[in-house]
């Protein structure tokens, strides 16, 4: 049985057609490992999910009483840890008593602002030189040890 594949292998080979034949199948075989390899290390070097969801907690960054953003130390996107200063807040810098209506109890001086967790700057909610309310957020951080897919 080996014999006649073989007989009919070198019949096939020895004509121009077959030859044609053979590489083709060949190409096709070669291109089909290639794909398969590319595929594989893609599947295994990235994180995939079936649809396309990749969640984690949302965490709100504020501070406690009105007060005005003397700067902010981070930006949409940027990875902070926790307890890395965020933003410097402090009382609000007017000259017209009227704007300080109801912003008496303000500690004088500044404070920061730290991340409560190691994650990803999600958005940015204010700028420097703001005056915000008591709660406000100022950025929100993904928690990116509670992600989940």
């Amino acid at each position: 049985m080996a014999n006649k594949f073989g007989d009919r292998m070198k019949s096939m080979l020895s004509s121009r057609t077959g030859k044609i034949i053979f590489v083709t199948v060949c190409v096709f075989v070669i291109a089909g490992l290639i794909v398969g390899a590319y595929l594989g290390y893609e599947n295994y070097k990235f994180v995939s999910s079936s649809n396309a969801n990749i969640s984690a907690p949302l965490i709100s960054v504020g501070a406690l009483v009105p007060c005005q953003v003397i700067s902010l130390d981070t930006d949409y996107g940027s990875y902070v840890e926790k307890g890395q200063r965020i933003a410097v807040v402090g009382a609000p810098r007017s000259d017209n008593p009227v704007n300080m209506q109801g912003l008496k109890d303000i500690p004088v001086g500044r404070s920061n602002v730290e991340s409560p967790v190691n994650g990803y700057v999600a958005a940015v909610w204010t700028y420097p030189g703001a005056v915000i309310a008591a709660g406000q957020p100022i950025v929100t951080v993904y928690d990116i040890s509670e992600t989940w897919y």
